[in-house]
């Protein structure tokens, strides 16, 4: 096997700064959860109009454009600083329900441009043929008629939506129990296609990575999940936009003093090209202590598939010292056989005039906020020498937020 010292050349670190710099990062991991504490779900956005906008309101003020079927809206918090509107319709057979993400738009923008529609419309001063935030039809996209409800006390159910009555959605189970959820309660809506007799798969908690690889799925704002790998690397990640995940940790290894702790930082940024395609790109930070250099690993992936089963391949760059080192390559892939369980693989190629190969395979069980990973690892040179050719992974995931 490859050691460090002879990836890594050695300079000195000093203790004061790595004890700062750990400082800073935690800030910036809590400030996140911190800050959206206490946030309130109802957002007024006008006084006139209150907090939903109904089918009349959006007749007469044309905020959203002609909607067929167009039932309510109502302007929801996404993660910090970020938020959307919900948007119910009625079908010919049955309700749809759709986001609007509003981007970089605060709450006062928002606020403002529906108050200069309403009095542009109350002073008849200007056309409103323009929507103001206007919706592509192609957001009301289905992939199934069936749907998993998400809602902010972490509850779950899947059904069909019957019909929107304003800003309550309908919902029929498969066992024919109706559900009236209003638009508030609602954190996120995924299609979900039936297995089998009215079954459904429950979906992977942790698929924004396979083992420790990244995948090309990202965290959706406001979500997060705490892991745990070989018990002794904590990393807590957060997901501060739709589209930007930031994570990290340090290692908590016993009898080893501070500064000679290993501090990680890992930022994520996605972007869904399609239904079956996330790509993602980011940077893996990682001060080695005491006598060598800072090593980062710049990476993109994309992932082609859904989560129920993908495959992901990747290009990292080492950076060590500002100098960059031969190309690493990632292949994995994850496969869900049942409703709580899905095999992964994950296999890194070291290129360069040291070339070695790291293969995985392993399992992942899991709940609707829990995920546990059991693999091992081998390797072409551990099968050169007589020890046992492989290596045990274990690692956990619990995830949190809405």
């Amino acid at each position: 096997m490859l050691q460090p010292q002879t990836l890594v050349p050695s300079t000195l670190k000093s203790s004061v700064m790595r004890n700062r710099n750990c400082i800073y990062f935690m800030i910036l991991m809590i400030w996140p959860v911190l800050s959206s504490t206490g946030r309130t779900t109802d957002l007024l956005l006008n006084e006139e109009i209150g907090d939903v906008i109904d089918a009349r309101e959006n007749d007469r003020y044309n905020f959203f454009g002609a909607i067929p079927g167009f039932a309510a809206a109502q302007l929801m918090p996404r993660g910090s600083d970020a938020f959307s509107f919900y948007l119910l319709r009625n079908s010919a057979d049955r309700a749809q329900f759709t986001l609007l993400d509003m981007h970089e738009q605060s709450l006062v923008q928002i606020r403002s441009k529906i108050a200069g529609r309403i009095a542009a419309v109350e002073q008849d001063t200007s056309s409103i043929e323009e929507a103001v935030f206007p919706v592509a039809e192609s957001l009301w996209h289905e992939k199934s008629g069936h749907k998993k409800v998400v809602l902010r006390d972490g509850s779950q159910f899947y059904g069909i939506f019957a019909r929107a009555r304003t800003d309550t959605l309908i919902v029929q189970t498969q066992g024919g129990l109706i559900i009236a959820a209003p638009m508030r309660m609602i954190v996120n809506i995924f299609d979900d296609v039936p297995r089998g007799e009215g079954k459904f798969y429950r979906s992977d908690p942790h698929a924004t990575r396979l083992l420790f690889a990244p995948t090309g799925r990202g965290l959706s704002a406001g979500r997060g999940y705490f892991a745990d790998y070989y018990i002794f690397f904590p990393t807590l990640a957060y997901g501060v936009t739709d589209f930007l995940t930031i994570a990290g940790g340090m290692s908590i290894i016993p009898g080893l003093p501070l500064p000679q702790q290993i501090f990680y930082f890992m930022p994520k940024m996605t972007f869904r090209a399609s239904d079956k395609v996330g790509i993602a790109g980011g940077l893996l930070f990682l001060p080695i202590p005491e006598e060598q250099e800072d090593l980062s690993l710049a990476y993109s992936v994309a992932s082609f598939g859904s989560e129920e089963g993908a495959l992901t391949l990747g290009l990292g760059v080492p950076i060590i010292s500002g100098t960059s080192y031969s190309p690493v390559i990632l292949i994995g892939g994850d496969l869900q056989v049942s409703n709580s369980v899905k095999l992964i693989t994950e296999n890194w190629l070291f290129t360069g005039p040291d070339t070695f190969a790291l293969l995985s395979g392993g399992i992942r069980f899991f709940s609707d906020r829990i995920a546990v990973d059991l693999a091992i690892i081998t390797s072409d040179q551990f099968w050169q020498g007589e020890g046992f050719p492989f290596l045990p992974w274990v690692d956990f995931a619990v995830l949190f937020g809405k």
